[in-house]
């Protein structure tokens, strides 16, 4: 997956708008662009999806409900987009890699420049409201208590937990 279609990704994700995202991931793709000019920090997979995560958040919620006829995903995407905006910047990108991009906390560890320990740690500790794996954590945390529980992560490329916010908004 290049920076375009990461970035379009999580601004789909997070405002159910094909045309606000489509806008927002070209824009994040000019960011991602002048920062490789620039051959310092991240990769520009990283760039762009700060970058869109950082336009998405800064837009009032009354402005991308006005994009949508019908979203039956509006409050859930209000919430992830406020629960996103609760993290500091760099966990907030590492988080959208994970969990709305779907990328691996291997690749995300080379993206960030972090540790993929630390990737692992960060992304455990989040599930967003009303994912498929919202009731899973919680059955494992308890299940652990017990010691009857995998230590691995769900993978969200075998199951994408978000999947629903993909399609189109009717």
């Amino acid at each position: 997956m290049g920076p375009r279609s990461a970035a379009y990704r999580v601004a789909y994700r997070l405002t159910g708008s094909s045309r606000r995202s489509s806008a927002v991931a070209d824009d994040a793709v000019g960011a991602a662009a002048a920062a490789e000019d620039a051959a310092t920090g991240p990769p520009a997979i990283a760039v762009a999806v700060d970058a869109a995560l950082a336009t998405v958040l800064a837009t009032a919620d009354a402005v991308i409900a006005a994009d949508l006829d019908h979203d039956p995903y509006a409050q859930h995407r209000k919430r992830l987009r406020r629960e996103l905006a609760r993290w500091p910047r760099r966990e907030r990108v590492t988080l959208a890699l994970r969990h709305l991009v779907g990328m691996t906390p291997e690749l995300i560890g080379d993206v960030v420049k972090w540790d993929e320990s630390a990737v692992r740690d960060i992304t455990r500790h989040w599930v967003p409201d009303d994912s498929a794996l919202a009731t899973a954590i919680d059955l494992r945390d308890y299940g652990r208590l017990f010691g009857q529980v995998r230590s691995a992560e769900p993978d969200p490329t075998t199951a994408d937990p978000l999947d629903h916010l993909d399609r189109p908004v009717a």
